[in-house]
């Protein structure tokens, strides 16, 4: 389980009017995301995996910014 979806496990768990925890096997990953859904405010690569059913790891993702880099792909910008 990652550090976000623990933070939120506790603070649902310890919130006021939670009672007690029950004694018994841990949910599996598929009730569990169904509990705390996806969070948007997850750092991008978490984002990446949660809002897009990213599968790949970090690495694939700095390979593919490089490969961007390396061909000169025109920065993002904003208009005001």
């Amino acid at each position: 389980m990652k550090r976000g979806t623990l933070k939120t496990v506790r603070q649902v768990a310890l919130a006021p009017g939670a009672g007690a925890i029950p004694v018994g096997p841990l949910p599996g990953d598929a009730e569990l995301a169904a509990n705390f859904g996806c969070n948007p405010t997850l750092p991008r690569f978490n984002a990446l995996q949660c809002n897009h059913d990213y599968t790949g790891s970090w690495s694939a993702v700095q390979r593919f910014v490089l490969h961007l880099k390396a061909e000169g792909a025109a920065r993002a910008t904003t208009i005001h």
